[in-house]
């Protein structure tokens, strides 16, 4: 990526992820609809970002590692430099907590938390700051022990009526640079206000000069978004994860790519240039010079905003898995294969593998009856399901239930084994339609759903987990090396090459060449992951635990308004 220095600590990294630094590109750039960028520009900011850069509230110990425990940020935002007459403090009920009068503090950020549930609140501080606690209820004895001192106060309407005004206390305390963990408060939830640490408001992130102004909780302008950028294994410049929101601006992007890859793999990331293959689109571009893709797909298209990363820990080693599964976009319905990759790095930061490859995900149909859905765009070619077979569930808006995607030809030359995702809250869900005849096959007499239209149904999109079919069955997946491969470079070093569905064997020089890196030297000569992964994650870091199959406990990542306001400006992920 080519944001600035994060830390190892996960709350670290998040602290520093948002310094605002832009490498200057020297390559040309694709601009594939699978998400090859624009010129960023090549004059880097200076300055410092806003002071919050990731906050949490929990229903129990925010302290809990794995963080297990249930968190929340519904209902919660962060607005930097925002705290004025109007600034609204209980987004549950916008009438209440509305300020009137700031007071002395007029123009610093402020916190609203979640008032639904007596929570612990945690935030990461990029620097030292002045913060204030605008209590709406008694003082906590744990305020008292900390030395929490009442400094002002300001007007807002009453905290349990539309209309009034009620004196709000502040409790200030100039607080270092780093985490910050706060107990319950009660039935009524305060507002954190933050200043710099001598008491002033915070200044406005520099930005490049030409460029157009990042305005926090707002859509991030488009040179933000290509600022997140890594090289591909032939040197282009494309696409590369970044956060929900922009930690420096405190902009917002109308889309997400799930897990934050993890440290062991972000060092590589950010030092081995394009020694990864991290860019989103490089093995689509490729399946679209060849010739599977001509009955397919033709062309191929997978748009960027549906690119998932799935980050997590096993048996001591750092995996990123990637999948493309965009739930708010008709390609979900008409392509049959969709990239698919894991990278894994050890806890040294050494490369074990990374391998990508178009996955089969089989026909589309419906995730509520198994009835298959036909498409104007979709190929008549797609292959029938079988047992742990690839297959495509698409939720109807007049059903219930959530849509999995089953990637089973991931029995390659470098890989073995089969992998199943799930969505459960779809941005976009098939409009109902009757059973209709096979458009494509006259003599075909069974009866078949339609998905030609995707209306919104207001989910996020963001509540996935993965599993491993047949995981509990002791059968696995593994990345498995093949000297073959590795001798497709002419060397014996863990590089080679394979077509888009890794299964043949291809010249370095070949067009739809994907690079693959299997260490030579790896346990066994593979590297397997046997037991289900169910989410149970971070919501910032969306970060994934192994729990128990019959257990998921998968915590809803709600982001301020990031993505309602993609949803509703059209957003594609």
């Amino acid at each position: 990526m080519t944001r600035a220095n994060r830390p190892s600590n996960t709350w670290k990294r998040a602290g520093s992820l948002g310094l605002g630094l832009l490498i200057t590109l020297l390559a040309a750039c694709n601009t594939s609809p699978q998400g090859g960028p624009t010129n960023p520009p090549t004059n880097p900011p200076t300055g410092e970002g806003v002071l919050i850069t990731q906050y949490d509230s929990c229903i129990g110990p925010c302290s809990s590692e794995p963080p297990t425990t249930w968190r929340s940020r519904q209902n919660m935002a962060y607005k930097p430099r925002q705290f004025q007459a109007g600034a609204k403090l209980d987004l549950a009920n916008p009438t209440r907590k509305v300020v009137q009068d700031p007071g002395p503090y007029a123009g610093w950020d402020y916190l609203a938390l979640n008032e639904e549930q007596d929570l612990e609140t945690e935030f990461y501080l990029r620097r030292d700051a002045k913060v204030g606690i605008a209590l709406y209820g008694s003082l906590p004895s744990w305020m008292q022990q900390q030395g929490w001192v009442k400094e002002g106060s300001f007007t807002s309407s009453p905290s349990y009526a539309d209309s009034g005004s009620q004196r709000v206390d502040v409790y200030v305390k100039v607080l270092p640079a780093g985490l910050h963990r706060f107990g319950k408060f009660g039935n009524v939830a305060p507002a954190f206000l933050l200043a710099e640490a001598n008491g002033t408001p915070s200044k406005p992130p520099a930005y490049p000069q030409g460029y157009e102004e990042p305005i926090p909780n707002q859509k991030c302008p488009a040179w933000v978004h290509d600022s997140y950028n890594v090289r591909d294994p032939e040197g282009v410049w494309r696409h590369g994860w970044h956060p929900p929101i922009d930690p420096t601006y405190w902009c917002y992007f109308d889309h997400e790519h799930g897990s934050r890859p993890l440290p062991e793999i972000e060092k590589l990331i950010k030092e081995a240039a394009a020694a990864l293959n991290q860019g989103y689109g490089y093995v689509a571009d490729k399946a679209n010079k060849t010739a599977f893709c001509t009955s397919c797909h033709e062309p191929l298209e997978e748009y960027r905003e549906g690119n998932k990363n799935f980050s997590f820990y096993w048996e001591g080693n750092a995996w990123m898995v990637n999948f493309h599964q965009a739930t708010a976009h008709e390609n979900i319905a008409v392509n049959e294969h969709h990239t698919w990759g894991v990278t894994i790095a050890d806890k040294n930061s050494r490369l074990l593998a990374d391998v990508h490859l178009m996955a089969n995900t089989g026909y589309a149909e419906s995730a509520h009856d198994n009835i298959k859905i036909i498409h104007p765009k979709a190929k008549p070619e797609q292959n029938p399901r079988y047992r742990y077979g690839a297959h495509r569930g698409l939720p109807f808006t007049d059903q219930q239930g959530y849509g999995p995607y089953a990637a089973v030809d991931l029995n390659t030359l470098i890989t073995s084994g089969n992998r199943s995702y799930i969505t459960v809250d779809w941005i976009r869900r098939c409009a109902p339609q009757p059973l209709i005849r096979n458009p494509f096959e006259s003599g075909d007499p069974n009866l078949y759903h339609t998905c030609a239209s995707m209306p919104d149904v207001g989910g996020a999109g963001m509540d996935r987990w993965f599993n491993i079919p047949g995981g509990d069955e002791g059968r696995g997946f593994c990345v498995v090396y093949n000297r073959d491969v590795d001798l497709t470079d002419g060397k014996i070093d863990g590089y080679g090459y394979t077509d888009p569905l890794g299964l043949e064997l291809r010249k370095p020089s070949d067009p739809d060449a994907v690079r693959q890196f299997v260490r030579p030297d790896i346990a066994g000569g593979k590297i397997c992951q046997i037991t289900e992964l169910r989410f149970a994650g971070d919501g910032f870091d969306l970060r994934y635990y192994g729990v128990a199959a019959n257990q998921n406990n998968s915590v809803y990542p709600y982001y301020e308004d990031a993505v309602r306001l993609g949803r509703s400006k059209g957003i594609t992920n």
